[in-house]
């Protein structure tokens, strides 16, 4: 897996996600962020706009920056990978430009689209599907049949019960527990998680 990538973004995720790329084995060869700055655990922090990178990988904790990027350069390699801590089963999909962090699990029939962020300590059972820029925060967890939308982000600690569908845009809290389907986009919260926005 070695091999010269560039981190979209420059901020704490991306010093992290740093970390993981180089336990998986990569070699670290720029920041690319809004604007050019100075060198960042010493590796060059270069303009995003004007750069073009063979592969890339997301240090970004938003699902939409994700997508504005992934838009921005059509004919670059988005790298797909998993800290060596992180168990993934064999018959897990991951859409390109997806990170699994350290200490999560994916378990098997999993199907996760395009630029998904897998953060720290993240649970996901047997037959979940979710689309593309999902963003799971440190400690959620997805529960088996779980099937999600495009840009949907489950916050830390949160979790979906077995067989809930969550529709694309929507936001789980932290901490809260989705007991059933959500089909209007929003923010939820508590438990059983209610939409506290509109």
């Amino acid at each position: 897996m070695s091999g010269g990538i560039a981190i979209a973004g420059a901020g704490g995720h991306a010093r992290e996600v740093m970390f993981y790329a180089q336990r998986a084995g990569f070699r670290v060869r720029a920041f690319l962020d809004m604007e050019a700055g100075e060198r960042l655990l010493g590796v060059p922090v270069m303009k995003e706009s004007e750069q073009s990178f063979g592969r890339m990988v997301f240090g970004v904790g938003s699902g939409r920056i994700r997508r504005k990027i992934m838009e921005r350069h059509p004919a670059t390699q988005f790298v797909t990978f998993a800290d060596p801590s992180a168990v993934v089963g064999e018959d897990v999909e991951l859409g390109d430009g997806s990170v699994v962090c350290p200490n999560s699990v994916l378990t098997t029939g999993i199907s996760i689209g395009r630029a998904a962020l897998i953060n720290m300590g993240v649970l996901v059972h047997h037959d979940v599907v979710a689309g593309d820029y999902l963003t799971c925060a440190p400690g959620c967890h997805l529960l088996g049949g779980v099937t999600l939308g495009d840009h949907v982000f489950m916050g830390s600690g949160s979790v979906a019960r077995e067989g809930v569908k969550i529709a694309s845009g929507v936001t789980i809290g932290a901490g809260a527990v989705v007991t059933r389907d959500i089909s209007v986009v929003g923010t939820y919260a508590g438990v059983p998680a209610r939409r506290i926005d509109g």
